[in-house]
């Protein structure tokens, strides 16, 4: 998806600090935005083959948390993760999903990390503003040891 079909699918705060972010950094490249359960599923198995604990250390708890990980107990492989996280996701509510990760309800969007402190600067801007007008926003550079520049604005 181009930059413009990932902004179409976030819900209002995060697509105006999307667009906003393309504004002052015409170069930036959006890299996720809103998640159906199996794109989750697999961004998720894919960080959490690279590292055992990425689940655990990345999300807030919760039920669904609790059920992820006990859905990937001993898998090491991708593909088995992917398909352990997918079975336990699917019996929770879009509200209890939204605890999990702000992509599965359109508020968070990832942009390509390329060191810009340009970019890095309109970011945080971006979240520091929506906070002041009473949103609610947060900005990582890192999910557990993974390089991520990640916007969620609510």
């Amino acid at each position: 998806m181009n930059n413009q079909e990932i902004i179409s699918f976030l819900n209002l705060p995060a697509a105006l600090g999307a667009q906003t972010l393309l504004i002052k950094c015409p170069d930036a490249i959006l890299t996720s935005g809103r998640r159906n359960l199996v794109e989750q599923a697999h961004d998720m198995a894919v960080d959490q083959a690279l590292d055992a604990k990425f689940i655990l250390k990345t999300y807030a708890e919760s039920p669904v948390k609790d059920a992820c990980l006990a859905a990937v107990a001993g898998l090491t492989d991708e593909a088995s993760i992917e398909q352990a996280l997918v079975a336990a996701l699917q019996p929770f509510s879009d509200e209890e999903l939204q605890e999990l990760s702000a992509h599965l309800g359109g508020n968070a969007f990832d942009v390509h990390v390329d060191g810009d402190q340009k970019k890095i600067d309109a970011l945080r801007g971006i979240v520091a503003d929506h906070i002041a007008s009473g949103g609610q926003g947060r900005f990582l550079t890192r999910e557990s040891q993974l390089q991520r520049w990640h916007v969620q604005l609510t």
